[in-house]
């Protein structure tokens, strides 16, 4: 993990023999804390280091229920870049109707 100002900036992991390091590129403070707002994430074999798919890029946008918290999201963007055989993509999930009484 790589940590600045409070804020995860990197992590970096073996799981299940592969190699997922994220980046965090910018946040949401939620005035208690950060959210990440945008990251990107990469697969890779543990011991070439060669890449294991497209680089992903997220935007997660995330809003507070009822207006004052807890934060919950309600959209998440995934850009994934081509890669092999594999055509570049795109996703959006949104989450609607979002309140406290739900």
């Amino acid at each position: 993990y790589r940590i600045k100002d409070d804020v995860v900036t990197m992590v970096h992991r073996h799981i299940h023999g592969t190699v997922v390091t994220i980046f965090t590129e910018s946040t949401t403070d939620t005035g208690s804390g950060y959210l990440s707002h945008s990251y990107t994430s990469q697969y890779a074999d543990p011991a070439s280091g060669e890449a294991r798919g497209g680089k992903s890029r997220f935007t997660d946008t995330f809003v507070p229920l009822a207006g004052e918290g807890p934060w919950v999201l309600s959209e998440r963007v995934v850009e994934t870049e081509a890669f092999g055989d594999t055509p570049a993509g795109r996703q959006v999930f949104r989450f609607e109707a979002l309140n406290a009484n739900s």
